[in-house]
């Protein structure tokens, strides 16, 4: 990051200022138990729980004076990779009881802003962009066996709450005031981007046997709380010439059509992206 009043000028060589932020996780959590008995009862019981915790930020502090000849870049970038995985196994020639449970929790903050109050000329693009991406996979899986009565219980359960953002000015969510309008400006382009992509795999199996009763339970619960923003603060003064062009996302856009009485319309799907 570049500090609160600090500053910085590159007028040399590649004239180009680059404030990144990397971070990558890769968590792997495994809990497996196995019980037998030759006698009246058996039981297996395994529990994994994952909790991660991460933040990762690019900045230029508030009242900072950047300029640079060429362009400007902060980003932030997070990649998490998370599998929990439970199993138990329960075999007896009486009763068979078997309980597991996978647990995962993702906690992620991920940043890319320039704060309020920053003077910063450009002569080419500033590109303020924050990225996060979680793939989770968590798994239960239970097996029982009796000749009497075999009973597996198993879950997974997972957790989300991701805040990914980026913007220019005053962050809205901190409880400090504004530093001001500043000044931010480019000759060529302005790009601000918030980027958040999660691949979520939650699975449960469950098998009993027995001689007599079998009873088998399995349950997926997820929750995920995601805020993804990209903006220009309150009062902020942010200008670009747009004397070179920037590569940007377009994003997705999803449709929800209802009748409300007027005239009917048309919406091509085909040319969005």
């Amino acid at each position: 990051y570049i500090g609160s009043g600090a500053q910085v000028t590159k007028s040399a060589g590649s004239k180009n200022i680059t404030v990144n932020a990397h971070s990558t996780e890769t968590e792997v959590g495994i809990g497996a138990a196995g019980a037998g008995s030759s006698g009246s009862f058996a039981f297996a019981g395994a529990g994994v729980i994952n909790v991660l915790n991460e933040t990762t930020r690019a900045f230029v502090d508030r009242s900072a004076t950047v300029n640079a000849g060429g362009n400007l870049t902060v980003h932030a970038d997070d990649q998490t990779k998370f599998v929990s995985v439970a199993g138990n196994l329960a075999v007896s020639s009486g009763s068979a009881a078997g309980a597991g449970a996978a647990v995962a929790v993702v906690n992620k903050h991920t940043d890319a802003y320039i704060e309020s109050g920053v003077s910063s000329t450009v002569g080419g693009n500033i590109d303020v962009k924050a990225s996060s991406k979680e793939t989770v996979t968590v798994i239960g899986a239970g097996i029982s066996a009796s000749s009497s009565v075999a009973v597996t219980v198993d879950a997974a359960v997972d957790v989300l709450n991701i805040d990914t953002r980026a913007f220019i000015g005053d962050d809205p969510d901190d409880l400090t005031a504004s530093a001001g309008a500043g000044n931010v400006h480019a000759d060529g382009s302005i790009a601000i981007q918030a980027d958040e992509r999660t691949e979520l795999n939650a699975i449960v199996g469950v098998v009993g046997f027995s001689g007599s009763a079998a009873v088998t339970a399995g349950g997926v619960v997820t929750v995920t709380n995601k805020h993804t923003e990209a903006f220009v603060g309150q009062g902020a003064h942010v200008s670009a010439s747009g004397n070179q062009a920037v590569s940007t996302n377009t994003g997705k856009l999803g449709f929800t059509t209802s009748a409300d009485g007027g005239p009917q319309g048309e919406i091509n799907t085909d040319n969005v992206n």
